[in-house]
C-alpha cells in the first residue's frame, strides 16, 4: 500500500528546475543584503545590551546605555518570561542572538535559502 504525495505540496528536486528572472534574482540579493544587515546590526544591539546588564562599572543612566536600553527592552521583555537565568546573569540576550545567528545561517547566508534561489541554474 503506496501514499501517494498531494499535488499542492511540491518535492524538492522540482525546484532545481524553477529559473527566476534576472530582476527577480537581484532583488532576492537586495533582500539578502538588507536582512544581513539588520540581522548583524540587531546582534550587535543586543550583545550591547548584554554587556550592559552584565558589567558592573557601566552606569546605566548614562546615554548610550539608555539607548541600548530602550531599543531592545521590547524584544527581551517577553523573552525574559521564558528564558530563566543562569547564575543570576540574565540570558535572554544571547537567546535571541542565537535564533537570530540560526535564521541568518539557515537562510540568509552564502549557502543559506535565498541564495539557493537567486543562484543561476
Amino acid at each position: 500500500f503506496r501514499f501517494q504525495r498531494a499535488a499542492l505540496i511540491p518535492h524538492a528536486s522540482e525546484f532545481t528546475s524553477v529559473a527566476f528572472s534576472e530582476a527577480t534574482r537581484t532583488a532576492i540579493q537586495v533582500s539578502r543584503a538588507v536582512l544581513q544587515a539588520g540581522i548583524t546590526l540587531s546582534v550587535l544591539v543586543l550583545l550591547g545590551r548584554f554587556v550592559v546588564d552584565t558589567t558592573e562599572g557601566v552606569d546605566r543612566n548614562d546615554d548610550v546605555p539608555q539607548k541600548l536600553i530602550k531599543a531592545t527592552e521590547p524584544v527581551l521583555g517577553p523573552v525574559r518570561k521564558v528564558v530563566p537565568k543562569y547564575f543570576e546573569v540574565d540570558i535572554s540576550a544571547i537567546a535571541i542572538c542565537s535564533v537570530l545567528l540560526l535564521f541568518n545561517e539557515l537562510v540568509v547566508a552564502e549557502k543559506g535559502i535565498l541564495n539557493m534561489l537567486a543562484a543561476k541554474r
